[in-house]
């Protein structure tokens, strides 16, 4: 029986908003750009995610959705009070459905010194 290793896809580079800053550009506009940008920049590890090739498409995911909800804390101001509630709440909940799996993905990558530690706890006990 052959057995053959299937295609790994390769992580997205994180491609930069196309809006060069300059004094007179108008914030809101390469906020909007930057938000749009990352959010991309999420998007495109999903697959990755699907198909759990490698711990780091979720991390990369999870980074992206804390930048987005970074920026829009320190950036309030711009953003009326009915946008900045939607945008957090639908960032929050995209981070909340990556929680356990995140957890779980550390934990398999920390279980073999998880348990050298128990099992040296035990001998020393």
């Amino acid at each position: 029986m052959s057995v053959t290793k299937r295609d790994q896809l390769k992580l997205p580079k994180h491609k930069r908003p196309d809006v060069a800053l300059k004094a007179d550009t108008d914030v809101y506009l390469a906020t909007y750009h930057y938000l749009k940008c990352e959010f991309q920049h999420a998007r495109r590890h999903e697959q990755g995610i699907i198909r759990d090739d490698d711990e780091e498409f979720l991390h990369q995911y999870r980074v992206s959705l804390r930048r987005c909800r970074a920026l829009i804390g320190l950036l309030h101001p711009l953003f009326e009070k009915q946008q900045k509630v939607m945008l957090k709440l639908a960032l929050r909940t995209l981070m909340q459905h990556t929680n356990t799996l995140r957890d779980l993905d550390v934990f398999l990558m920390k279980m073999e010194e998880y348990f050298f530690c128990s099992s040296t706890a035990t001998i020393t006990a």
